[in-house]
């Protein structure tokens, strides 16, 4: 009698389970989308101001000998 009731607890879970949908990935430090950066690169292949006067200070204000140093602990947060 148990194995009968598993089977048709397992049989209403599955018919009654809603598929999963993954969400879109929304990146939390940058609002512009793919078509605004698409924008923008366009913009200043083009010479467009004030995008090519923010990109030109963009490239130097950025440290290009900036090394990637993975840790295998990362501590976060006030207590670690």
């Amino acid at each position: 009698m148990k194995l009968f009731n598993v089977v048709i607890l397992l049989t209403l879970s599955a018919s009654s389970a809603t598929p999963a949908h993954a969400q879109k990935f929304v990146h939390p430090g940058i609002d512009q989308t793919a078509n605004d950066l698409a924008l923008m690169k366009s913009k200043v292949l083009k010479g467009a101001q004030p995008y090519k006067a923010a990109f030109d200070r963009l490239k130097i204000a950025v440290d290009t000998t900036f090394v990637v140093k993975p840790h295998a602990h990362v501590l976060r947060g006030p207590y670690g």
